[in-house]
């Protein structure tokens, strides 16, 4: 493949990729990954500061210092995307059990604002509190099963290293626990405006750069972002 140079793509994203199908790789490079999320934030973050690189990067990609078409909505709408291929490809994955519904319902009728069955880089979580940024997942007795427990571990390291706390609640502990987290919740900070904003582009960012290629990316978003790290 040629090398692709860090200039402004001739057609912007317009939001006509929604239908445009992608291959899934699920299970592609680590350190690729991690290249498409820097990229993504830093496009994110190209229109705040005055650094010496920054004024280049602008410059390269021709856009003035309050313009950017990497943003929170942008990244949401590409999110969006792959979600919904992902709740198509792995539909087993996004069944919700019993209890997950009766926790997320309870949670609901007391003014705790949910999201379920959310995907954040290769897993899928059972719910989601964006008020105060962490994620609940509800084991049944397969969760108890070596094989199981290995992959816990794996994403429990996985959530740790991108600062996303995550509780763990079994299926007989639900009537209980539920009554013991919303009284801890009473007495927890809820994030600002701009903390909820940057926990979702985390989110939105890991899971786009997890599952799409750099031609995507680079097609939805309207630049070519490969380069970055020459400038």
């Amino acid at each position: 493949m040629a090398r692709v140079t860090c200039s402004r793509l001739s057609t912007p994203f317009k939001g006509s990729m929604e239908n445009e199908y992608f291959e899934i790789k699920r299970y592609e490079s680590n350190d690729l990954v991690k290249k498409r999320v820097k990229a993504l934030f830093y496009m994110n973050n190209i229109f705040i500061g005055n650094s010496y690189r920054k004024k280049r990067v602008r410059q390269h990609f021709k856009v003035k210092k309050n313009e950017s078409n990497v943003y929170l909505q942008t990244l949401e709408e590409a999110y969006n995307i792959v979600r919904k291929q992902l709740d198509s490809k792995y539909r087993f994955e996004t069944i919700q059990t019993f209890h997950e519904q009766s926790l997320a319902k309870f949670l609901n009728l007391n003014q705790v604002k949910t999201i379920r069955s959310i995907w954040i880089g290769r897993r899928n979580i059972d719910l989601y509190l964006p008020d105060y940024g962490f994620a609940i997942e509800v084991n049944g007795p397969i969760h108890h099963q070596e094989r199981k427990m290995k992959k816990d571990t794996s994403r429990d390291l996985f959530f740790n290293n991108n600062q996303i706390p995550i509780m763990e609640i079994e299926n007989q502990d639900i009537r209980k626990r539920k009554y013991f987290l919303l009284s801890n919740l009473k007495y927890e900070k809820k994030l600002n405006l701009r903390e909820r904003e940057k926990r979702a582009l985390n989110i939105y960012a890991i899971t786009v750069a997890t599952y799409c290629d750099w031609s995507w990316i680079e097609n939805f978003f309207g630049y070519n972002l490969r380069g970055l790290d020459e400038i």
